[in-house]
């Protein structure tokens, strides 16, 4: 699960640090949508050895932070994704890490350093064969700023190194030449983060993250009073709350985008929760694409085989070993989700963590390719 967490990390590096009094369950007023110095989103083609394909690769070295921190995703030649993350090593040269199904692989690509504008070249270890990046955006892709807002609060600020309720909103604001477009795309964006489901439905980031922050100290300033510190001690370490929410794309070209937005909550015990929920975007027509924008009516219904079969490709499984020997599934079949991202080459079916299997699988994401489903497409 270290790729996972990676990102997360790469997510949530601290911009603001306002420690205050839980028992006010308020802090200072957070910076409006400003950019991250040296944070960056960049859309990459190139090859791997012979294999073509595209990076869309975010960096942050935010002021203070310890080092660059890389995370993005990988689209290789049949359309599927891989994720990827990554740090500088000693000698400057940028190391990202493949992962595959949520698991750590051999694949290590040791790059040179980014110029803007200019190709990254390198060398791809284990097998070793040559790797080439150029920032590319050709007509009927979007640039990205990224943006992002965080506060933190002390349980107890008379102590220094008390437990801490943590708050971060990480954003990717389109660039687009069209105006109109960039506004639709962020009203879209607020409500894949959720502002329907927040009072008085904010409808800009700003009022967004103030929201959602109020909300969480709230829910920590509770916690510590259920807790009862003059009666029971000294807060446990675990009892540091964690709430971050963040973007990354996983398609974005032929006037077409698609987005993960990710979700991480960590209110103490053995693990946080995570989850990725995607959104397919038509930037022509300015419309939320699903399932139906892509399939014959009644289609749906017939993806069950192709879902199995997928499941069995993201397992390493035989065409013919059960699902339940890897997951949590009823009759040996993966149920259809509605969590689906549409990519250039097939569908991606997000599954959450326990959804369809353990926590230790991580989520689970499906990838369909269209080829394989042409009777079932208008």
């Amino acid at each position: 699960m270290r790729s996972l967490f990676s990102l997360f990390t790469l997510a949530t590096y601290l911009l603001v640090a306002c420690k205050n009094d839980p028992s006010k369950g308020q802090t200072a007023a957070t910076d409006a949508l400003s950019n991250i110095p040296g944070a960056r989103y960049v859309r990459l083609e190139g090859t791997v050895g012979s294999e073509p394909v595209v990076l869309h690769l975010t960096s942050d070295n935010t002021v203070g932070a310890p080092t660059t921190n890389y995370g993005g995703q990988v689209v290789w030649a049949d359309g599927s994704t891989s994720m990827v993350f990554g740090t500088p090593d000693s000698s400057g040269h940028v190391v990202l890490e493949v992962s595959f199904n949520g698991q750590d692989s051999s694949l290590r690509y040791r790059l040179d350093k980014i110029t803007p504008g200019g190709a990254w070249t390198g060398t791809q270890e284990a097998p070793k064969v040559p790797v080439t990046f150029t920032e590319r955006y050709p007509v009927g892709t979007l640039r990205f700023a990224i943006k992002e807002w965080q506060d933190s609060m002390k349980s107890d600020p008379k102590i220094k190194d008390s437990p801490v309720c943590e708050v971060s909103q990480s954003v990717m604001v389109p660039n687009a030449a069209e105006p109109a477009l960039n506004d639709w795309l962020l009203q879209a964006f607020l409500k894949a983060y959720g502002n329907d489901s927040l009072p008085d439905r904010p409808n800009n980031f700003d009022a967004l993250f103030q929201a959602s922050r109020k909300e969480a100290f709230d829910q920590y300033v509770e916690a510590i009073k259920e807790y009862e510190p003059e009666k029971n001690g000294d807060l446990p370490e675990f009892f540091s709350y964690s709430f971050a929410t963040s973007m990354e794309i996983l398609h974005n070209g032929n006037n077409r985008l698609t987005i993960g937005v990710s979700y991480y909550t960590y209110t103490g015990g053995a693990h946080g929760m995570y989850g990725t929920s995607l959104y397919s975007y038509d930037l022509q027509t300015k419309k939320r694409l699903g399932l139906e924008d892509v399939l014959k009516p009644g289609a749906k219904n017939q993806l069950q085989p192709h879902l199995n079969t997928a499941a069995r490709r993201w397992a390493g499984m035989g065409a013919h070993e059960p699902l339940d020997n890897v997951f949590f599934v009823e009759n040996n079949t993966v149920p259809l989700t509605e969590n689906v991202g549409i990519v250039e080459k097939g569908l991606i079916f997000n599954y959450l963590p326990y959804e369809i299997g353990a926590y230790a699988l991580g989520e689970v994401r499906l990838f369909v390719p269209f080829s394989e489903i042409k009777a079932l497409m208008k």
